[in-house]
């Protein structure tokens, strides 16, 4: 055989390969060889410790020797052996030996990708616990849980009311007063200061109203209008319906420019007996109160006195008077430690406002000395200059006398403006 395959006529090759085939044909067909065959074709099942040896190694294309063992178990080994076993063991021996020999037997392993695979089919299976733990849906949000409740309520409040009511507040008498005192320092709005400037003057008017919706209950509305208080009563009939609507006749009604002011004075001063109630006309009052006349009369009258002595300059803020008389009203009688004990909580509080909306002369007199002397020792030093200046010119040349008078009574009026 080597000497066929020293010749270099392509023709001996040929012929030395035929002659090689029949060889291996006549080799395959003896009975010695296929009974060896066939013990070597005995399957046999390897175990994990047998896989290595029948692996056959690798060589990558750089050279280097990989080996295709895998750390992990493989318990589907034997299941890719029986293809194999299957081949071996057919009925035609020597066909299935020829191919034995012809080519080696392949042993297929499992490849890390296709045990992924199976890892990821088992996981899937409704058996398997899951390898992450699913989240649970959220709870549905509150909002929808109430939202029928909302409903409800929303359905109840949108319902008439069958009784007028007190307002929700508790008031206090220091809440009372402060309501007052806030009003009094909260300058004039631009509507009232047009109507100022303008000379237009109203009222501060009492009216007898008997909603239509509560027939029992009397309420008075106290209000302002520029208008006659005919005109103002017919429109408000027009509007909220009522069952009985009256004016109240007033002897000392007035007319005055902050009728504005005076009544929402007057409405600060009653907030706590203000009474709301359901009118046709959808809207929610502010004006009417359940008081007597009586006290309504002279609640209006205090300060329709207080707006008609002029307190706001010309910018709409308190003047300096009312400010100092505001933040010292423990002084005044009817306050603090002169309160009249054993009173009606409306009667109280009717005095200690009246004493303040209605100060004396004196009250004036001293604070109007008071700023004067505070300018004056402001500019003493000017003042004591011209007081010598007299008492020189005076003894030095008593003809002098009425000049010298007069140049202190015109230079000291500057300083007392």
């Amino acid at each position: 055989m080597p000497s066929i395959f020293a010749e270099n006529d392509l023709s001996g090759v040929v012929v030395g390969i035929e002659k090689m085939k029949l060889d291996l044909v006549e080799l395959l067909e003896s009975p010695s060889v296929a009974s060896s065959c066939t013990f070597q074709a005995t399957p046999v099942t390897p175990t994990p410790k047998q896989l290595p040896s029948l692996e056959t190694p690798v060589v990558s294309k750089s050279g280097r020797r990989r080996s295709t063992e895998r750390n992990r178990p493989r318990p589907s080994r034997s299941n890719k052996l029986d293809p194999l076993h299957s081949h071996l063991g057919s009925t035609d021996e020597g066909n299935n030996c020829e191919q034995f020999h012809q080519s080696p037997p392949k042993i297929s392993i499992t490849s890390p990708s296709r045990e992924n695979t199976n890892i990821r089919r088992r996981s899937s299976s409704p058996k398997s616990s899951p390898s992450t733990p699913q989240r649970t849906p959220p709870p549905l949000p509150s909002i929808l849980a109430s939202a029928p409740g909302r409903l409800q309520s929303s359905h109840r409040t949108n319902r008439p009311r069958s009784s007028s009511h007190v307002d929700n507040k508790s008031w206090s008498r220091r809440d009372v007063d402060d309501e007052i005192k806030n009003t009094l320092i909260e300058p004039l709005t631009e509507a009232v200061q047009k109507s100022r400037t303008k000379l237009k003057i109203g009222d501060v008017y009492i009216f007898k109203a008997t909603p239509q919706t509560e027939p029992h209950c009397k309420l008075l509305k106290i209000g302002s209008t520029a208008k006659s208080e005919k005109s103002r009563k017919d429109a408000i009939m027009n509007v909220c319906r009522f069952s009985s609507l009256k004016q109240h006749p007033d002897p000392r009604s007035m007319w005055l420019h902050l009728f504005e002011k005076a009544e929402k004075l007057a409405h600060g001063h009653l907030v706590d007996r203000k009474r709301k109630f359901v009118c046709p006309c959808g809207k929610s009052h502010q004006e009417y109160f359940d008081v007597d006349t009586k006290t309504a009369e002279r609640v209006v009258q205090c300060w329709r006195q207080f707006c008609a002595s002029d307190p706001y300059d010309a910018k709409g803020e308190l003047r300096p008077f009312w400010k100092h008389r505001l933040g010292n009203l423990g002084n005044l009688r009817y306050w603090g430690s002169q309160e009249v004990e054993g009173l009606d909580e409306l009667e109280s509080r009717h005095r200690k406002w009246e004493e303040f909306a209605n100060p004396r002369w004196l009250d004036k007199f001293r604070f109007d000395a008071t700023v004067k002397v505070g300018k004056a020792w402001a500019k003493r030093l000017h003042i004591i200059t011209v007081i010598n200046l007299f008492i020189i010119a005076f003894f030095a040349s008593p003809s002098l006398k009425l000049f010298c008078l007069w140049l202190m009574i015109v230079g000291s009026c500057m300083y007392w403006e």
